[in-house]
């Protein structure tokens, strides 16, 4: 015989017994409540944002592994420019460049001119920026091609040996010469004003 109140072996809750709280550290679902979707997001989100940036790096290193090594002589370059004026690298001595390849048949090279003006007008930088149009058959073409989207630095006009003495293989690419007329780094693919900047700076104590 058992007191009022106590249960006894094999004894089962009543109905009307109070159910017995949740586990601590038992899933939300198995408390009565949706598990959030975010955490599973933002593992996918950042999966597939690693995943394109490893993309990114790796085309930018295939178009890249062919250029003219990083601490080497910068090749010569003597162009006219689309005003009908030499210009020569040499002539920079002293300063650091930037020296862009582009056509303007390139959509990726269109999205570059507004950053390339913003660097080549930055007060307090001792740099210089030039590029070299690869397509500079049609100059009638190019020079409204040119005024048409605002180009402010000068554009040099290729000759068919200029791309082969730079491998350069994509555009655009992007090189930065020293104050000592070595290359400082090289860039092929989409740049930022920021990157750009950075890339000038860095040389610019280097050389």
């Amino acid at each position: 015989m058992t007191d009022e109140g106590e249960a006894g072996e094999g004894a089962v809750a009543s109905p009307t017994a109070p159910a017995a709280p949740p586990e601590r550290g038992a899933p939300a679902e198995r408390q009565g409540r949706p598990t959030s979707p975010w955490p599973a997001r933002l593992r996918r989100w950042g999966t597939d944002l690693a995943l394109v940036i490893a993309v990114v790096v790796g085309v930018q290193w295939w178009h890249a592994r062919d250029l003219v090594d990083r601490g080497t002589a910068a090749p010569p370059l003597s162009l006219t420019s689309l005003d009908g004026e030499p210009v020569e690298l040499s002539s920079f001595a002293g300063r650091a460049v930037l020296v862009e390849f582009w056509a303007t048949w390139c959509p990726v090279c269109r999205r570059e001119f507004a950053a390339l003006n913003a660097v080549a007008s930055s007060p307090g930088c001792d740099c210089a920026v030039i590029s070299v149009v690869d397509d500079s058959d049609d100059l009638t073409y190019l020079r409204t091609f040119v005024s048409e989207r605002d180009i402010e630095y000068p554009v040099l006009l290729a000759r068919p040996s200029t791309t082969r003495d730079w491998q350069v293989g994509a555009f655009p690419t992007e090189y930065v010469i020293a104050p000592d007329g070595t290359i400082a780094s090289q860039h092929v693919g989409l740049a930022t004003r920021w990157g750009m900047r950075l890339r000038l700076w860095m040389a610019s104590r280097s050389g």
